[in-house]
Formats: structure tokens, C-alpha cells, sequence
């Protein structure tokens, strides 16, 4: 009988570690469409004081992932906004993650 039930453990261990493993990496996809979906849905905005233009987005998401994506260094946000800015390495990162997930990029209309 105890034969059985170490062996028991041991197949937990692993189902545990199995769908621990799967979880980190659904929150990491998870992440990574986030990004995509705020460079995606962003728009431009510019300033002509500092002549730059920055993508905005608005803060729509899960505010825990926006904040990991914030302390990642993708997105910068102040807490009083709506939105918050795509950086670089942001940007960057969500056209990386375009070629990943097999979408085109597409040329947004002026109005």
C-alpha cells in the first residue's frame, strides 16, 4: 500500500509542476497580446513643443498586466491618464510579436 501511494505523489509532483509550467506560459502569451492588441489598436499622437510623436493606447486591459508590462519598460504610464504610451522597445516588441502570431500590418486611413 505504500508502494502506491509514494508513486501517487510523485505523478502529483509532476501533474502540479506540469500545469504550473502551463500557466506561466499562458500568462506570458496572455502578456504578449496585450501588447498587441494596445500597438494595434493605438493611435498617433504629436507634440509639437518637443517635435515627437508617441502611440498612445488606451488602459482598457488588465490593469496587473499593463503594470508588468510598464515595469518591463514596453509601455510608460502615469496614473491620473486614460492611456498610456507605447515605448520603443514596446513597439518594437509588439511588431516581433505581429511576425509571431502571423498577422499583417495593415495602413490605418487618415481622416
Amino acid at each position: 500500500m505504500s508502494l502506491a501511494l509514494a508513486g501517487s505523489g510523485k505523478k502529483y509532483k509532476n501533474c502540479h509542476r506540469k500545469i504550473k509550467e502551463e500557466n506561466t506560459k499562458m500568462k506570458e502569451q496572455i502578456k504578449e497580446l496585450t501588447l498587441l492588441l494596445a500597438y494595434l489598436t493605438s493611435w498617433d499622437e504629436k507634440y509639437r513643443l518637443i517635435k515627437q510623436e508617441f502611440k498612445k493606447s488606451w488602459k482598457g486591459y488588465d490593469y496587473g498586466i499593463i503594470n508588468k508590462l510598464d515595469e518591463e519598460e514596453y509601455i510608460y504610464q502615469e496614473n491620473k491618464h486614460k492611456y498610456f504610451i507605447l515605448t520603443k522597445k514596446g513597439i518594437e516588441e509588439a511588431e516581433k510579436l505581429m511576425q509571431k502570431y502571423k498577422i499583417e500590418k495593415t495602413i490605418k486611413a487618415e481622416n
